[in-house]
């Protein structure tokens, strides 16, 4: 009894931190917001047994298919968990150029990022985000039974993510979604090679990092994703002891959280260790059979062109120089991305700074590299664009082509005066588009056939383009006659990963993972026939052809990066796809057999459930959770009270209001803030009314005390410059503030002034350099913030104060220190 009413308490404390913490440091955005859509978009909604869809009105018919693929996922996504949640809403952001999904909870919603990943798997991207987001949903909401059931009456939405933040390692919520999107469909990330190469090299050239360094990081070394270290343990777990698991484990963090580890306990009842013991077992038992796959792998040992410095280092897509040196885009734990250029000798020189640059493809030719970067909108977070950069590095001159567009994986031509690039507009339609090089302009657009979509196209001549294809079928190799529209197919419709096609007749290169392992394949497009080329211990991505056609280079992964090889191109070399053997380990074998299913996308019908429209008027208010305290989210202070907030579900309004008693005064005040963020400039209003107590000497002790209103109102315009490689941003504002002071009768003093009226004028902007993982601080900065307030109807007592800020960040003596 007494070690339960200790935990308790305890418990009671962590609480109280985790639901501070769900609040988070701005008064408006207590609950997770991702920003807003433009003002000028209209919304529609579907409401279906199983989902509520937010769309805007030009997206009903992909909302209606996305509709039909949640309900038929809501059927199997929770079957391993035992648990199938309740109806939930989704909202659909169609105009970014980010491709993400986000599950948040407080208020509780899932948020789909449309635009596909020049980076994905075999599998349309919202097949994809149905499966994994949808699996998130189940984990939230299993948490709401027990306890966690009770506090939730108590606290709302956010008493369920205070216990996720507090119990749910991050690992298990990523790594879990990414078993269940494998173990549900024939791709998923559980399936590449890729995935779990960073992992594999780790354990193999170095060592098993303890549980600590593995899921918190750290500065020395890199550490795999938590996507990827999480997938391994989870599915191990589910090899090993089922998916009893961790639904018993879940059921134990939402029955018993007052019981401080219950996350290691009922890993612990099934498996019979604890968290770190369990962390150890499941990984050095990978280990070993990653080991005896090691065995099988002949691989050659090739020089590095890139530098070998001991240090972790990426050197991605590189390109010969005009048969003097190599090209390739640098990132590392160090420094932030680069261009550079390596010479015979090894030496490296940077050639240009890149701003927010989309890796998928790196394109170099005629002397010009070509890019593409992220641009956000102005003033909508939800809105951004892309920007097609070219650098020639003879000129040592960079060019943006701009065009409000989104364009994707853009490359070059043999000669630089065009570039093809993949288009995706705000309806989901998918095309090619050729650009001239110089002006921009686009000379033509070439839609997909039923819109596959298309990643990283190559120039084949003058007149070919070479791209992968992703459908329900999986991908495939094709190729598009510029001057006919015309395409054909190479390869049949499969699931094993295909990317990056490289071009050199009569060859199509690309990587692939028949092998378990990831290696650049040629297709002999003249025979048909299929070969593998390279035989990478780890994985080989990134290939690049000589001009002659003798050597092929690309990027080999190691422990410590991936670092650039060379490999001369014997065809009597090469391995017969037929002679390919399939080395990998498996581990996604038992996630399919537990789940027994994969939904038949392409039977699924869209729904046929009435579209309405959605009025932004009716719906500003989405009461989401409540607390019996007053909890002031932007200093972190709880008073007795209560309080209540409330986000709607396009995250443009948001409300805070309650009592709030302050003990030292022995007073309360209910008290409210609101603020709009629907329109282009934000609006805010605040608003407390309460009784004040002080005591002052007249001269003896006397308390005195008042009823004081406090009225605000303010509006300002947040604007995001980030331009290049600097963030950057600017923010005006002004706002006008009515303080009311009431005396209680038989007061003996008066206020000299009791109602003041004051209004207040700034402006803060910022810039700052990206910063490297290593860096505190950002090696070059400013920030900047100027603030005038007055009385201004106060000619009696006419005051004004005028204050001015500053930060500067430079480089420090030695690297990753700031001053």
């Amino acid at each position: 009894m007494h070690l339960h009413a200790y935990s308790l308490r305890i418990y009671l404390k962590l609480l109280i931190l985790a639901v501070l913490t769900v609040a988070g440091p701005n008064a408006y955005s207590q609950y997770y917001s991702t920003g807003q859509e433009a003002a000028s978009i209209k919304w529609k909604q579907i409401s279906t047994e199983h989902v509520k869809i937010l769309f805007p009105d030009y997206y009903e018919s992909q909302a209606r298919k996305l509709a039909g693929y949640l309900d038929t996922v809501y059927g199997f996504a929770g079957n391993s968990l035992n648990y199938h949640p309740k109806r939930i809403s989704l909202v659909m952001h169609t105009q970014s150029s980010v491709s993400n999904a986000v599950v948040a909870w407080a208020p509780k919603r899932m948020e789909f990022y449309t635009t596909p990943s020049q980076n994905m798997y075999a599998q349309p991207w919202l097949q994809q985000l149905s499966l994994h987001e949808f699996r998130h949903v189940v984990q939230i909401e299993k948490l709401n039974q027990g306890l966690t059931k009770v506090l939730s009456w108590l606290f709302g939405q956010q008493g369920t993510g205070a216990i996720l933040g507090l119990y749910l390692p991050t690992w298990f919520m990523e790594g879990d979604a990414v078993a269940t999107e494998t173990g549900l469909s024939y791709s998923g990330r559980g399936r590449l090679p890729l995935f779990e190469m960073k992992t594999r090299a780790q354990f193999l050239e170095k060592e098993v990092y303890s549980y600590d360094k593995a899921v918190l990081g750290s500065y020395k070394d890199f550490i795999p994703s938590i996507y990827e270290t999480g997938y391994l343990l989870v599915a191990e777990g589910r090899r090993k002891y089922g998916p009893e698991l961790w639904e018993h484990t879940l059921n134990r963090v939402a029955r018993r959280p007052y019981m401080v580890t219950p996350f290691q306990k009922g890993i612990k009842d099934i498996s019979g260790k604890r968290k770190i013991p369990f962390y150890k077992d499941c990984m050095d038992g990978l280990k070993q059979r990653w080991q005896v796959q090691d065995g099988f792998t002949n691989s050659p040992s090739l020089t590095p062109i890139s530098p070998v410095t001991g240090e972790y280092a990426d050197y991605r897509h590189p390109a010969f120089i005009n048969g003097t040196g190599v090209f390739a885009l640098r990132t590392s734990l160090d420094d932030i991305a680069r261009f550079v250029s390596i010479d015979a000798d090894g030496k490296e020189e940077v050639i240009f700074t890149p701003g927010f640059l989309k890796t998928e493809t790196i394109s170099f030719s005629a002397g010009k590299i070509c890019w593409a970067e992220s641009r956000p909108d102005l003033r909508w977070s939800n809105r951004s664009y892309t920007t097609i950069r070219i650098y020639d590095t003879e000129s040592g001159k960079a060019r943006t082509l701009y065009n409000r567009m989104r364009l994707f994986a853009p490359a070059l031509n043999h000669d630089g005066s065009k570039l093809v690039a993949v288009h995706v507009d705000s309806l989901d339609r998918y095309a090619l588009v050729i650009m001239d090089a110089l002006s921009g302009e686009i000379e033509t657009r070439m839609p997909t056939p039923s819109n596959v979509f298309p990643m990283t196209p190559v120039w084949a001549g003058d007149d070919l383009i070479i791209t992968i294809l992703v459908s329900e079928d999986g991908k495939n190799l094709a190729k598009f006659d510029v001057s006919s529209g015309r395409f054909k197919t190479f390869l049949s419709w499969g699931f094993t990963d295909i990317s990056q096609p490289v071009y050199h007749y009569p060859y199509i290169f690309y990587t692939a993972a028949w092998s378990g392992i990831s290696n650049i394949y040629a297709l002999n497009i003249r025979e048909e026939s299929i070969h593998k080329i390279s035989s990478s211990r780890f994985g080989a991505v990134d290939a690049a052809v000589s001009d002659d056609g003798k050597s092929l280079m690309y990027a080999d992964y190691s422990s410590d990066g991936y670092r650039i090889v060379q490999l001369p191109l014997e065809p009597a070399d090469w391995i017969l796809l037929d002679d390919v053997e399939d080395r990998s380990i498996g581990l996604y074998e038992a996630i399919v057999a537990q789940e027994d299913v994969v939904p038949a996308w392409s039977e699924i019908p869209a729904s046929d459930a009435p579209a309405k429209k959605y009025s932004k008027i009716g719906n500003l208010f989405n009461f989401h959770s409540w607390a019996p305290l007053a909890i002031n989210a932007s200093t972190y202070d709880i008073n007795p009270g209560i309080s209540i907030m409330s986000q709607n579900l396009l995250s443009s309004s948001f409300l805070t209001a309650g009592y709030s008693y302050n003990i030292n005064e022995q007073a309360g005040k209910v008290y409210g803030a609101y603020s709009y963020h629907g329109w282009y400039p934000v609006f805010d209003l605040h608003a407390d009314y309460g009784l004040r107590r002080e005591l002052i000497y007249l001269p003896e002790e006397t308390e005195i005390s008042w009823n004081e209103t406090n009225l605000r109102a303010g509006l300002r315009v947040p604007l995001n410059l980030r331009r290049g490689k600097y963030f950057a941003g600017i923010q005006p504002s002004v706002y006008v503030n009515q303080g009311l002071r009431r005396l209680k009768p038989g007061s003996p003093v008066e206020f000299k002034k009791a109602d003041i009226f004051s209004t207040g004028y700034s402006l803060t902007a910022y810039r700052q350099i990206k910063s490297s993982f290593r860096d505190i601080y950002p090696r070059w900065g400013q920030s900047l913030g100027l603030y005038y307030r007055d009385t201004p109807f106060d000619h009696d007592n006419f005051s004004y104060i005028v204050a001015g800020i500053a930060s500067l960040y430079f480089p420090g003596i030695i690297r990753h220190q700031g001053l």
